[in-house]
């Protein structure tokens, strides 16, 4: 698997298992996984049509009640 996929793997896991999105922005929570913010993000536009950015806070905005 590329690094750009595991980071994608890695992403999904620190949203829905971590939910690192109560308390970091897109590019922090690059920064916990090692992951290229950019790539990511390319990836992420190119898969689900959502900057990652956008992702966080719509995880943000319907999920930390949960």
């Amino acid at each position: 698997m590329e690094k750009t996929m595991k980071d994608y793997v890695a992403f999904e896991r620190a949203m829905n298992v971590e939910k690192l999105y109560l308390k970091y922005d897109f590019k922090e929570i690059c920064q916990r996984i090692g992951a290229d913010p950019y790539f990511l993000n390319e990836l992420l536009i190119g898969e689900l049509g959502f900057s990652g950015q956008d992702l966080v806070d719509y995880y943000y905005s319907n999920f930390r009640q949960i």
